[in-house]
This record gives structure tokens, C-alpha cells and sequence, in this order.
């Protein structure tokens, strides 16, 4: 039998989503804290205001000299790393963990890359063996997506495919019936980093071209010539230029996302993400703990014991544990949707027992 808990017993509503706005009533929501910090954008992790946000968030909640982060992207998760150190306000190390057929830990400045889930706790070791010892003056930053649960290199297929159940849901609507395979290769060609430039790695956007070229509202083949071309900078000026009837559902989604584009709101597509709650509760602990192991890896979204014990050993040692997701709290939190459970707050099983 499978373990089992919730991520609130490690972070106790200490969670910040992409909105940054904190689950602790007592810390200052983002509307708040920008006017003091004089930010006039919403910051994500590879922006340097990101870090300050959060140091911000920190000194709120105590008199802090350490932060030890946990994450699995060196990109996203280094930047913060990078930039925290930068600020010169904390003694700061970073763990990057990414599954992978080689075994090793690898220093980079103040930052171990790392390849197996299991090294975590010799690392915490070897962090002690360097005076960066867990107590009350530490503060533990652990990734939620793809670290604490869906380990990336491990798990983390369990998390992208609920994130295009969510898609292929809002298709199926739209649309009609959905060929998976002519599906999964639109999806595959946009989720790649070579576009990031153009998506900003946002899945509102992904989510929404996948929607539109499935639909043939306009062709993929087409599009990633003209991207390669220099012809596209940025989505609204793409999604301006597509033509769809009226009366087409797949019209109404298009003008959700352009309408929040020009908002600037942070979740450009709030129907695909509303999906992606739903989607994302059903792939936590569906399956029976006699499943075979590698299902239970491709389909279910598991907590990562390797990091969840982590969480355990910190708050033992007095320290504080905090989460970051980069997912919009409408994937994350049942607002207006009483029936629904938070997914820091659902039940999942510990991988492995």
C-alpha cells in the first residue's frame, strides 16, 4: 500500500501561484506588495523581480539568512536561484533534480544539478557538511509542479497529460470527435522551447493554437515557416490576423484569449485552465495501489517522496517550508466551485512507498 497525503502537511498555505498572491491571509496580496516594490508587470521566475517578490514575501514572514530552493528546470528555477543570490540578502543554494540513466551530482556555483530523486537526502548532507545546516533561520522554497509532485524525469507525464485532457476536452466541444495522434503532433510541434520566444512558454497560449490549427483555422505548417521567417514577434498579433465565423464555438474561445491578451491579464484563457483544475484532480490517486508501476508513472500524478521528505526533515529542524507554482490559481483553487477540493489540499500517494 501507497502512503498517502496532501501538499498542505509540508507547506501549511505557505504556496504562491503565478498571480502571487499568497494562500496566508496575513501576507500582502500582489496588488498590494507591487505598489511597494513600484512593480508595474507581473513577474515570472526568470524575471529578477520575481525574486525580489518573493524576498519580500520573506521578510514578511521572518528574520530569515538562509534559503535553500528545490526545482527541477535550470532555466526557470536557476533564474530564481541566480537572481535570490543577487539580491544579497540571503546565504542561498539551489538544488536542480531531473531524472535521468546517469547518476550524478554536479556543482555549479552555488547550485547542484542533479539526477536522481534519491540523491536528495545525501545533498541535504552535504549542504550540513558546508554549514548550510536546516533551522530556524532557513527558509526551504520547493517547486510544486514537476518537484513536489510529478517529478520531472519520473513523473511529470501525469501532469502533462492532464494538462491536454483539458485541451482535448475543450476540442472535443468545439470541434467534434478528436484524432489523439493528429492532436498529440499540433501539441508536440508548439510545447517546444524553440518557440518560447513566441509563447512565452505559456500554455494559455499553447492550449489555444493547438485549438486553432486542430481546427485548421489556420495551418501549422504554414505558421512555424512564417515564425522561422521573422513574420511572428507576439500572439495577439497572430490571433489577429485568423478569421473565424461567428457562430463557430472555437470564435468565442479565440476572443476569450485576445480579450485577456489585451488586458493584460495573466490567465489568457481561463476556460482551458478551469479544464485543467478538473483534469489535474482526476489524475490524483484514480488508480489502485496494484497498479503497475510504470502506469501508475505515465497516468497519475504522484507526490514525490524524495522531496516530500525533505519538506518533513526542514520543519523538523525549525525551518520554514514555501511552495511556488507556475500554475494560475484557476488550476489550482476551486474558486466558485464549492464541490471542488484545492489541489494542495487533495489527497495523492507518496511515490515510492
Amino acid at each position: 500500500m501507497y502512503k498517502r497525503d496532501n501538499l498542505n502537511t509540508i507547506f501549511e498555505n505557505y504556496i504562491v501561484f503565478r498571480e502571487l498572491n499568497p494562500l496566508r491571509e496575513e501576507l500582502p496580496s500582489f496588488s498590494e506588495l507591487k505598489k511597494q516594490l513600484k512593480l508595474d508587470f507581473l513577474p515570472r521566475k526568470k524575471d529578477p523581480e520575481y525574486a525580489k517578490v518573493l524576498s519580500f514575501l520573506f521578510k514578511k514572514i521572518g528574520d530569515f539568512e538562509k534559503v535553500i530552493y528545490f526545482g527541477d528546470t535550470y532555466l526557470n528555477d536557476g533564474s530564481v536561484i541566480k537572481n535570490l543570490t543577487e539580491l544579497n540578502e540571503y546565504k542561498v543554494f539551489g538544488v536542480i533534480t531531473e531524472e535521468g540513466e546517469q547518476d550524478y551530482i554536479k556543482f555549479k556555483g552555488n547550485m547542484i544539478l542533479n539526477t536522481k530523486w534519491r540523491n536528495l537526502l545525501p545533498i541535504l548532507e552535504i549542504l550540513e557538511k558546508r554549514d548550510f545546516l536546516l533551522d530556524e533561520k532557513t527558509i526551504v522554497v520547493i517547486d510544486i509542479d514537476k518537484t513536489f509532485i510529478g517529478a520531472r524525469g519520473r513523473n511529470n507525464k501525469a501532469i502533462d497529460k492532464a494538462r491536454t485532457d483539458a485541451i482535448t476536452s475543450i476540442i472535443k466541444d468545439a470541434l467534434g470527435e478528436i484524432e489523439e495522434d493528429r492532436f498529440d503532433y499540433i501539441y508536440s510541434r508548439l510545447n517546444r522551447r524553440s518557440l518560447h520566444s513566441f509563447t512565452g512558454d505559456n500554455q494559455d497560449i499553447v492550449a489555444i493554437m493547438s485549438i486553432l490549427f486542430y481546427g485548421d483555422y489556420y495551418a501549422l505548417g504554414r505558421f512555424i515557416r512564417e515564425f522561422y521567417a521573422g513574420n511572428w514577434r507576439e500572439p495577439l498579433e497572430f490571433f489577429n490576423t485568423i478569421t473565424i465565423p461567428p457562430n463557430d464555438k472555437a470564435y468565442k474561445l479565440l476572443e476569450e484569449v485576445k480579450e485577456n491578451l489585451l488586458k493584460k491579464n495573466p490567465t489568457a484563457f481561463p476556460t482551458f485552465r478551469e479544464k485543467e483544475f478538473n483534469c489535474t484532480l482526476k489524475r490524483m490517486d484514480f488508480l489502485p495501489d496494484v497498479s503497475d508501476v510504470r502506469k501508475l508513472l505515465n497516468e497519475e500524478i504522484l507526490i514525490t517522496k524524495e522531496v516530500y521528505d525533505v519538506g518533513l526533515i526542514a520543519k523538523n529542524k525549525g525551518a520554514l517550508v514555501f511552495g511556488l507554482s507556475d500554475k494560475p490559481e484557476l488550476s489550482s483553487i476551486p474558486k466558485g466551485r464549492k464541490k471542488s477540493t484545492a489541489i494542495y489540499l487533495k489527497q495523492a500517494k507518496i511515490f515510492p512507498k
